[in-house]
């Protein structure tokens, strides 16, 4: 009712569209808490994905600012939003294998011990279903071709593309890495983040 234009790719261009007051401020907080992530990258415990976390937090600032300034608010609601739902059972995940892993409460312990695996389902499975179909259909067609036929496909356009399409090879990438993970833990039973250097014997 707010968004009327949300379900509606065809709508998210045009010359001079109004900025909602909600939208503004999504916008604001979005930024912030990726800029937040991007400082807080380089002192946190490297990974074996550091540079492509890094180059996913870059393209992820840029592309915020960019669609915004460029008046392509609608389509990065919709992007930022399609992003969050998946974010959500990404972090009970964290914190689900993290309490599992507690070693002062049993009970806690054991209870998140069965519950890891399926939130990590819920995760793999919303993870595939908004970014590796939703995002590639409907986002990455209207950015495409929509815009094209709105008239607006210019070279700040064809900037946004490409950083969209970086983002869409790491949705490839990390899912990847979540297969590796579910297949490790149905083979050996134990769960390992495949993003941790493994130290040599």
């Amino acid at each position: 009712e707010a968004l009327p234009w949300f379900f509606s790719t065809a709508q998210y261009w045009g010359e001079g569209l109004p900025v909602e007051p909600e939208v503004k401020l999504y916008y604001m907080l979005e930024l912030a808490f990726i800029l937040e992530s991007l400082l807080f990258h380089f002192f946190e415990e490297r990974r074996n994905d550091f540079k492509w976390m890094l180059l996913h937090h870059v393209c992820t600032v840029a592309l915020i600012s960019w669609s915004f300034m460029a008046g392509h608010y609608r389509v990065g609601t919709a992007i930022m939003l399609l992003h969050d739902i998946a974010d959500v059972p990404g972090t009970a995940v964290k914190i689900a294998v993290y309490l599992s892993n507690q070693r002062r409460h049993f009970l806690l312990r054991k209870a998140f011990a069965v519950l890891a695996p399926i939130v990590f389902a819920t995760m793999v499975f919303t993870w595939g279903y908004t970014r590796l179909y939703v995002f590639p259909k409907y986002l990455l067609f209207t950015t495409w071709y929509e815009v094209d036929m709105a008239g607006l496909f210019g070279w700040p356009e064809l900037c946004l593309n490409i950083m969209l399409w970086i983002l869409q090879v790491l949705h490839v990438y990390w899912m990847f890495l979540f297969f590796r993970i579910a297949y490790e833990l149905v083979t050996t039973g134990k769960r390992h983040d495949l993003r941790e250097k493994r130290k040599e014997a």
